[in-house]
């Protein structure tokens, strides 16, 4: 059974050879303009990588693609417009819920199994990205974490191991997976480090989708 991710995944697979080539040039590019700043390209690393290749590579008509709840309650919308992408959520009794007016490229998207969770992964420079959570209530609203993903696991990081985001840039988020028997969301935060003799941050933490709180996640 395929995700919403996934799905959109297997249609960009279709694509012809000069868009793949592309892909490869910048590809390399990209790893390239990473070795200056000698970040180790660990395995996380590289699926932070290419989800951020896979967001830039993505076509117009492959942004309008709707992406469905596994309820059948809504579907995700994404649109490229002059000045950016429009994302929106539109319901099945025909409400719309705009996510993102003018967002600067298309987004990766996660609903969660019972459609009750959105999590939106959002470029907003190169190497870095943002993740949001959205709660869809009963009465088909549409109601916005009060803080990014990244913004919880920096707190929580710098409270529990001193971690200092003014010497660290490419500060990421990478969605693993939901578990609804837990009520949590799983995810990889990543930061690269300005000086080389610095370690990167690499840590899996959980996220509480009731509290908002971030905890450490165990092996």
């Amino acid at each position: 059974k395929q995700t919403a991710r996934s799905s959109l995944l297997f249609k960009h697979k279709e694509g012809g050879r000069r868009k793949h080539f592309c892909g490869f040039l910048f590809a390399g590019t990209f790893v390239n303009s990473f070795s200056k700043f000698d970040v180790r390209m660990t395995p996380s690393r590289l699926v932070l990588l290419f989800a951020s290749l896979f967001t830039l590579l993505l076509s117009p008509a492959q942004a309008q693609r709707p992406i469905p709840s596994p309820n059948g309650a809504f579907v995700i919308l994404q649109e490229r417009h002059r000045g950016g992408v429009e994302q929106k959520v539109k319901f099945r009794n025909g409400d719309t819920y705009i996510l993102a007016k003018r967002a600067p490229g298309p987004a990766l998207f996660e609903i969660s199994p019972n459609g009750k969770w959105i999590y939106r992964q959002q470029r907003i420079s190169p190497g870095e990205n943002v993740g949001y959570i959205y709660r869809v209530d009963k009465k088909g609203r549409i109601h916005p974490a009060n803080e990014t993903l990244n913004d919880r696991a920096i707190r929580y990081l710098m409270k529990k191991t001193g971690f200092r985001p003014d010497r660290y840039f490419h500060k990421n988020v990478a969605f693993s997976k939901w578990e609804m028997k837990k009520n949590r969301l799983v995810f990889e935060f990543h930061a690269s480090p300005i000086r080389s003799r610095e370690q990167p941050v690499d840590r899996w933490l959980n996220y509480d989708l009731e509290t908002g709180e971030v905890s450490k996640r165990n092996p």
